[in-house]
């Protein structure tokens, strides 16, 4: 019968905490013990171990169980690297946290279900974290600024009279904007908002990425039921497999979302060049079914 050694560990002064078991280690930790009301805090777990990726699958990562906190984002992502001549395989989730209200803030033990080599299940067992839930970040107002929030709302209240006799062009406009959009198809909404986006000509690459997998996502989610909230690209392309979608389309699909993990989680500034690829693939993606729409009208 196979042993397994249990080791916890506790990291100063971010929180962290590890659960190892064999050769597969889970560890949690928090980017800060403080989040303001108005702000965010992120935690993230992550699964490794000193083998390939083939020998352990993780099956599933439960839900965190919140204290005075909500879920705001998730993501998941892949690694496979070498850690002083040894491979090492990596799978990281990261939750964006918000506190509720002032005090102590609680995540329950987190679990992590994966199977060995020989289909035997195991459970890895982060333990719990805590922070403090502060006063929301604000700045000040000092007497020298008074008199000029003062003559700042006296501005706003006379640009009131200004806006008012305008509202009915602009309702007529709104009107006609909503009209339009709603004659639009899913591919047309989506392809104004990859021009709209993403630049491929901005100086922050790295965020041009993220919005391109987010728009990719957002789509599938839309197009296809495919659920893209926590699963990782190999899930998603799991999922694109079994609806028996187009060979071609999963092959944009993968191409896109690993480029953008990749570039997310090495920390690069992103090549221009790549970046354009994946906006067109993109792009192709959703002209495919405009173009096919419209020779079925002329036909």
């Amino acid at each position: 019968m196979m042993k397994f050694a249990l080791t916890i560990a506790l990291f100063v002064p971010h929180m962290v905490f590890s659960q190892q078991e064999s050769s597969v280690t889970l560890q949690a930790r928090l980017a800060s013990e403080r989040v303001p009301l108005n702000g965010t805090v992120k935690l993230t777990v992550e699964a490794r171990w000193l083998a390939k990726s083939g020998d352990f699958t993780i099956d599933s990562i439960d839900e965190p169980k919140l204290t005075n906190l909500q879920l705001v984002e998730t993501a998941t992502s892949n690694q496979v690297l070498k850690e002083n001549q040894t491979l090492v395989t990596r799978r990281i989730y990261e939750y964006t946290l918000q506190g509720e209200t002032y005090g102590m803030a609680y995540i329950d033990e987190m679990r992590l279900h994966y199977s060995d080599s020989v289909g035997q299940s195991h459970i890895l067992e982060a333990p719990r974290l805590s922070l403090q839930v502060v006063e929301p970040i604000a700045g000040p107002m000092s007497n020298d600024s008074l008199p000029i929030a003062v003559a700042g709302l006296l501005a706003l209240l006379g640009a009131v009279a200004a806006i008012l006799w305008s509202n009915d062009r602009k309702k007529n406009r709104k009107q006609v904007a909503v009209e339009s959009e709603a004659q639009q198809t899913l591919e047309q909404q989506f392809t104004s908002r990859l021009r709209q986006e993403v630049d491929v000509h901005a100086g922050n690459l790295s965020e041009q990425y993220q919005n391109i997998a987010q728009l990719l996502r957002g789509y599938l989610h839309q197009s296809m039921a495919i659920e893209t909230r926590v699963a990782t690209t190999e899930e998603l392309l799991q999922q694109l497999h079994s609806q028996q979608i187009e060979m071609s389309k999963i092959t944009s699909v993968q191409e896109i979302l690993q480029a953008c993990d990749v570039q997310k989680f090495s920390g690069g500034s992103g090549d221009p060049s790549q970046l354009n690829r994946l906006f067109s693939l993109f792009e192709t993606l959703l002209q495919e079914p405009i173009q096919a729409k419209n020779n079925a009208e002329q036909s």
